[in-house]
């Protein structure tokens, strides 16, 4: 395993983006946990900002909940011009998530937020 990047979440967390040889995939752990794993380098940059953002207890749980909301947020969705959107748009799904609503799609990359 090699770590690629490490910081803290808001919770003093230590978090660690790292790349796994074997598996050939990008990993994100806290200090014991494996968190979540991503294929793509930038689904898991994105991913790792996020979980150093959110304000809620890292569990594999929430980890389960960005992987969702990455995969909801495609790449090309997200603009060159303002790289936080992407991460904000996660950040804003997994609070959302978190507190028990779920996404319903109303329109061309509009969702609404209902009780799951």
């Amino acid at each position: 395993m090699e770590t690629l990047r490490s910081s803290y979440a808001l919770d003093e967390t230590p978090v660690f983006l790292q790349f796994c040889d074997i598996s050939r995939r990008y990993k994100l752990t806290s200090r014991w946990d494996l968190i979540v794993s991503f294929e793509k380098i930038k689904d898991a940059t994105d991913a790792f900002e996020a979980l150093c953002l959110i304000d809620a207890p890292i569990t594999a749980i929430t980890g389960k909940f960005i992987k969702v909301e990455v995969k909801r947020l495609p790449i090309t969705r997200m603009s060159n011009s303002n790289a936080m959107a992407r991460i904000n748009e996660i950040i804003h799904g997994v609070e959302k998530r978190t507190e028990g609503l779920r996404p319903i799609k109303c329109g061309k990359g509009t969702y609404k937020w209902i009780q799951a």
